[in-house]
């Protein structure tokens, strides 16, 4: 367990200077990936399987967002080529008996693929849900703000278990039921994504999840309890996540996918739009 005292100001060891990274989107992308596996290993039924420029996780629940169809490398061909995609994803999906969602990071294809995809997707009766930008930062900016204490407890037993299943169901809308189902079982906290639970005067009040990938740190499950938000914690457990996912390496670059209510504060914490996800959902 570990402590941030109030006001804690530190500020990040700036990066050393280094050669430009080409097409940052292919980081936030490749995080997402790896990020979406965690629910492929979330209950019995759940899979992880990689075809031809496309990755499916399946969560092994009827929850569209769980489902996922991702493309794992840029596509530059013409509208069939896409449209093949989906339909290779619509047959697995179809054969589970699930409802399933497409995140499209907008930068994989084409600019005329771009331009015509909303249609393509259409076509095959997926409506596009949400477009949210995908925002890296190249190091964590100093905080603006004093931050509240924070106790930072990675999940790794039944109660942070509980604890974060319940936060996110509260923050994101989903039943606890289903959220228990996502986040209680021990096997799926084996891999990349390790999840973060914050605590304010004993209680868990917020929830951070990253994930390391080439060398960036990707943020997820950002979420805190209704009455505890706008006092800072969120932030405050982010950064110790942040640390604590670091380890012992020089990893500065940090990447996530925002909602709207978020923008403001990662902003704030040095994030900068590159990219975009559109997220399609099957009917």
């Amino acid at each position: 367990m570990e402590r941030d005292g109030p006001g804690d100001r530190r500020g990040p060891v700036e990066p050393p200077v280094t050669a430009p990274v080409l097409d940052p989107y292919r980081l936030i992308e490749e995080n997402l990936r790896r990020a979406m596996e965690f629910y492929g290993r979330s209950r019995e039924g759940a899979e992880i399987r990689r075809l031809e420029g496309l990755e499916i996780v399946c969560s092994g629940t009827n929850m569209a967002m769980f489902n996922a169809a991702l493309l794992t490398e840029p596509l530059e061909g013409n509208d069939r080529d896409l449209d093949r995609r989906i339909s290779t994803a619509a047959v697995h999906f179809g054969e589970l008996g699930v409802r399933w969602s497409w995140w499209l990071c907008e930068d994989m294809l084409s600019r005329g693929l771009r331009r015509s995809a909303p249609d393509i997707f259409a076509r095959r009766g997926m409506r596009r849900v949400v477009t949210v930008p995908g925002m890296v930062a190249e190091c964590l900016r100093v905080p603006v703000h004093a931050l509240p204490a924070i106790e930072c407890r990675r999940v790794q037993d039944t109660a942070t278990r509980q604890a974060f299943g319940y936060i996110t169901a509260i923050s994101f809308g989903l039943s606890y039921d289903a959220a228990s189902g996502l986040y209680e079982p021990e096997g799926v906290w084996q891999g990349d994504f390790a999840g973060f639970v914050g605590y304010a005067n004993g209680e868990p009040v917020c929830t951070a999840g990253t994930v390391r990938s080439q060398d960036v740190i990707g943020f997820y499950s950002i979420g805190t309890l209704p009455h505890m938000r706008r006092r800072g914690y969120a932030e405050a457990l982010m950064r110790r996540a942040f640390d604590i996912a670091r380890g012992d390496t020089d990893i500065h670059r940090a990447v996530l996918q925002s909602t709207a209510a978020g923008e403001h504060l990662y902003g704030q914490m040095g994030f900068r739009q590159v990219t975009r996800f559109s997220i399609y959902v099957s009917p």
